[in-house]
């Protein structure tokens, strides 16, 4: 069997620890084989950064994460959504990107 065509999306900023840090992709043997990573703006603040929507139909799955992706704004909702229907989709450690006052 051929590998899985898998694509990690989460902050590759290492200025930005935690999101950095929080793929699942340098903690699992299954994950260290090739993989295309993408900045998790590459899944778009605006309609032309959407270029993960663009490629994420040729991959057997997508991991989404981790880090505050939640409310972070309704177009960056809005393109989790259409992710989260891809067949191989998984939000690892995904959190809320704001503070929750009562």
């Amino acid at each position: 069997n051929p590998p899985l065509r898998l694509l990690f999306a989460h902050r590759r900023d290492k200025k930005n620890i935690g999101d950095w840090a929080c793929t699942p992709k340098w903690y699992f043997d299954l994950f260290k084989q090739p993989s295309i990573q993408m900045d998790h703006q590459d899944l778009g603040y605006c309609p032309g950064q959407r270029r993960i929507l663009k490629v994420a139909h040729t991959y057997d799955g997508i991991v989404i994460g981790g880090g505050g992706l939640l409310q972070c704004s309704h177009f960056w909702d809005g393109t989790l959504s259409l992710l989260a229907h891809h067949p191989g989709a998984v939000l690892w450690a995904v959190g809320l990107n704001r503070v929750l006052v009562q």
